[in-house]
């Protein structure tokens, strides 16, 4: 039983890390609906604008981050393309982490916090979300 309840806790995490990518770019371009025809860069493009709105990037750190979005962009893309199981589920978790610490070669100490905070407030709304049943 506490496998299983871990397992669950697990799944849930690496779906929020998953959206997390998606939502920020989506939310950037959601009064059109067509993130599903958006191209991988687009996608990349669309979330580095984001996080450009709320980290001030400075220097050569913008096309940085929108190298290290595309790839996961684009990684994440692949690894869904496999479909639903606990492999997958445990590619996205790792992939998360690996992105997690290009980011943090990226960003200053300030900044990183604010990826960070980017990324819980993302969970925070999907928890609403799922508390509420107001899944999309």
């Amino acid at each position: 039983m506490e496998d299983q309840k871990k397992k669950s806790i697990l799944n849930f995490k690496v779906l929020l890390n998953l959206l997390f990518v998606f939502f920020l770019a989506s939310s950037a371009y959601a009064q059109n609906g067509a993130m599903a025809d958006m191209t991988s860069e687009e996608k990349a493009e669309l979330l580095t604008e984001k996080q450009k709105e709320k980290i001030e990037f400075y220097d050569d750190q913008e096309e940085k981050m929108y190298d290290v979005n595309l790839k996961y962009v684009k990684e994440m893309e692949s690894i869904v393309a496999e479909g639903r199981s606990m492999s997958t589920l445990n590619k996205l978790q790792s992939m998360s982490g690996k992105k997690d610490k290009e980011v943090k070669e990226i960003l200053d100490k300030d900044q990183y916090k604010i990826y960070l905070k980017m990324k819980e407030d993302v969970r925070q709304e999907m928890r609403n979300r799922r508390g509420s049943g107001n899944w999309k």
